[in-house]
């Protein structure tokens, strides 16, 4: 605390010194009190109510106290190594303030970024990928959609007219490889010497500010600028997207764009627009479907991790039939089957866990049929949900169980149901209906009750019943 020339002698100041101590305001600190001219027979008085005297003009003062703060500022920016840099890695010149201020909050995405080290084991256990993982080549690159989506952001950005900046989210299901494939994409845009490109990761949106960020853009020189945000699954973090768009949209940027990349689940991302319109969104959307070569990659790249072995070329095919036979070529049921001590599972479970409780119930139900590769009627769900069926269409199909419940329509005759649903993958069903909880027990239904349940003879509540 500051005070400029007050004497605290009064007994405005005595009341003052004593309200604040009384509430531990100042958590007995030194309150520094700028005077020129102070009362020398006062000091006794000032040391008692732990008040110090500088005695020096105001002028004198706030000079001195900025040459510190600019020293002080040099030496955390060279201890912290802070610093921005343009498309060719050349070191632009930003205010010490600024870079005080975006420490922790913002970082740059390109070959000098400093993050922590994951080993490549650890990355195809489960553990969220960084930058530094993508430039040293350790993830297997979708070819197809890095082309396509590349394609499709340039062709928007010369078209674009809108008032608002545009947001390109990348979605798909839980587990594929959505941020790992953003960083892939934000890499290889920035290898493109013509698009004079610089990318920023948003890693704390509780500190962001948009008066930090505006400053930063301005004090760019290159023609594009990226802003990638993750976990945007969480309600604030998407908020905070959200008017950080619309904050920024207003400064209307010329000669040059400014445009977000957000990798996020599809049925998390249908569940937030329920309750808003996001302006100038773009979905690119990512399958987990390995290609053959991707394959062949993957499993190279888990051997030198030491995850798997195989001796010869004919080993390593077996595994290779493995995964696009029995796993559908998909990478996260694949990962989740092949690497045992991962922690494939426990995203599966949360995954499960954030769904609202229809939402829950509709995905467990589905699951336990499709663990035995049956389909779930749409009659039976229609019968077990707590909403009316088009609330639940709107609301659990089509937003929190896209992408988790898909719809199969399947020609019929006579009464049977048309209208079914299931999981994508049985495997993913079948880890679901052992470890997935529900009224926090576990439900491990075996196909004697689960045929009778398929056939109406017993309703999901009695097995529940009769399980616990």
């Amino acid at each position: 605390m500051i005070s400029i020339g007050y004497s605290f002698a009064d007994d405005f100041g005595k009341e003052l010194l004593e309200k604040f101590d009384s509430f531990n305001y100042r958590d007995r600190k030194w309150i520094i009190n700028v005077d020129p001219f102070p009362n020398e027979n006062a000091l006794a008085y000032y040391t008692k109510n732990r008040v110090c005297i500088v005695k020096t003009s105001f002028q004198d003062f706030f000079k001195r106290y900025r040459a510190w703060e600019i020293a002080n500022h040099e030496i955390l920016i060279k201890k912290r190594g802070l610093g921005f840099s343009n498309s060719k890695e050349s070191k632009l010149s930003m205010p010490q303030k600024l870079l005080i201020d975006l420490d922790g909050v913002v970082k740059q995405l390109n070959t000098r970024t400093k993050d922590r080290f994951i080993k490549d084991a650890d990355y195809y256990k489960g553990e969220e990928p960084n930058f530094d993982l993508i430039t040293r080549g350790v993830d297997v690159i979708k070819t197809k959609y890095i082309k396509e989506f590349r394609l499709q952001i340039l062709k928007t950005l010369e078209n674009g007219t809108s008032t608002f900046l545009p947001i390109f989210f990348i979605v798909g299901d839980f587990g594929i490889g959505k941020s790992t494939f953003t960083l892939r994409l934000i890499y290889e845009l920035e290898k493109i010497e013509e698009l004079d490109l610089v990318a920023f990761e948003i890693i704390n949106f509780n500190r962001v500010r948009k008066e930090f960020i505006i400053e930063l853009i301005k004090h760019c020189t290159s023609k594009n600028i990226i802003f990638y945000c993750d976990e945007v699954e969480v309600e604030s973090y998407f908020k905070a997207l959200l008017e950080i768009q619309r904050e920024l949209s207003i400064e209307q940027f010329h000669d040059f764009n400014v445009f977000f990349i957000v990798p996020i689940r599809e049925n998390i991302l249908e569940k937030h627009k329920l309750n808003r319109t996001i302006p100038k969104a773009i979905q690119l959307k990512i399958s987990g479907h390995l290609e053959s070569e991707e394959i062949d990659d993957l499993l190279e790249k888990l051997k030198k991790s030491a995850l798997i072995t195989f001796r010869d070329v004919a080993e390593r095919n077996e595994i290779k039939n493995r995964i696009q036979s029995l796993y559908g070529s998909d990478s996260f049921v694949a990962l989740m089957q092949i690497i045992t001590s991962g922690k494939h599972e426990a995203d599966l479970i949360s995954a499960y866990t954030e769904l609202s409780k229809d939402a829950q119930s509709a995905f467990l139900y589905t699951a336990l049929l499709h663990k035995h590769k049956l389909l779930m009627p749409a009659s039976w769900l229609r019968q077990n949900t707590s909403m009316d069926w088009d609330e639940f269409t709107e609301k659990v199909i089509k937003a929190e169980g896209k992408g988790l419940l898909i719809q199969e329509d399947i020609r019929s005759t006579g009464t049977q149901p048309d209208l079914y649903f299931r999981t994508k993958h049985p495997l993913i069903a079948a880890k679901l209906g052992w470890t997935g909880f529900f009224l926090g027990f576990f439900i491990p239904i075996e196909i004697p009750e689960l045929v009778l349940l398929y056939y109406g003879v017993i309703s999901p509540i009695f097995i529940i019943l009769v399980v616990l």
